[in-house]
This record gives structure tokens, C-alpha cells and sequence, in this order.
């Protein structure tokens, strides 16, 4: 695989991730701190006080969890996809091992190509998740 593609691939993950952090997470955790804030104004006893504090929390937690979850299943599949290219290597009987490289390295970069123009909606995804969770809250 090309570093290049690779490069493309994570510049488009960074992106797609610090639009989501901008436009979605970010003013939920504002939220979510200025909630936790009002619980000293609310509460005097320590358990209560503890109890709204934690659902305040809640959203960033979930969204934390959403977020991994989703780059998570992208990299499981990327994997997989990659030993599909080490599977076609093998089925092609390649005994050269820089032909062997060549071919894997082209099947590798073309699953990375394929990624780069998938990620905005694994963003998409992970925004209306989050923004669904943040609804029911």
C-alpha cells in the first residue's frame, strides 16, 4: 500500500472527525458541563447532587462510546478487506515475491481509495447517532 493513500485516508478520518467534534460534540459537552454546573446550584445533598451530575454526563459518555464504536467497526472492516487482498495474492499462485507485494499493495490501495470516499458517511452515521441518543435524553 502507498503511503500516499494511506496519508489521504487518515487526513479524511481527522477531517470528517473534528467537523463532527465542531458541529455536534463539542456544543453537546458544553451543554452537558454547563447541566453539571447547575447541580451545585440544585443540590445540597451529596447523593442527589452526584446523581445530576452524572445524567448530565451521560451524553458525552454515549457520545464517546458512539464515536469509538463506529471507528472501531471501520477499522474491523479495513482489516478484513486486507486479508481478502492476501487471499487473492495467494489464489493467484504469485511465486515472486515483489509480484506478490505489487498485487497486494494495489489490492490494499484500492480498499483505502474505496474508504476515503466512504468516510463522510461513517461521519454522517456517527452525527445522527449521537444527535438520536442526544434526543432521548
Amino acid at each position: 500500500m502507498s503511503s500516499t493513500v494511506q496519508h489521504q485516508l487518515q487526513t479524511v478520518v481527522d477531517s470528517t472527525l473534528e467537523t463532527l467534534s465542531v458541529r455536534t460534540i463539542r456544543p453537546l459537552q458544553k451543554k452537558s458541563y454547563l447541566c453539571a454546573a447547575s447541580c451545585f446550584d440544585k443540590h445540597t445533598s451529596p447523593s442527589t447532587l452526584e446523581n445530576c451530575v452524572q445524567k448530565c454526563q451521560l451524553i458525552t459518555q454515549l457520545t464517546g462510546q458512539i464515536v469509538q464504536a463506529e471507528i472501531g467497526e471501520m477499522q474491523q472492516r479495513i482489516q478484513r478487506e486486507m486479508v481478502s487482498c492476501e487471499d487473492k495474492v495467494r489464489d493467484a499462485g504469485i511465486t515472486d515475491q515483489d509480484k506478490a507485494q505489487k498485487m497486494y499493495a494495489a489490492c490494499g490501495d484500492d480498499i483505502l481509495k474505496g474508504w476515503v470516499k466512504k468516510v463522510p458517511e461513517v461521519g454522517k452515521r456517527i452525527e445522527s447517532r449521537i444527535k438520536s441518543e442526544a434526543s432521548k435524553l
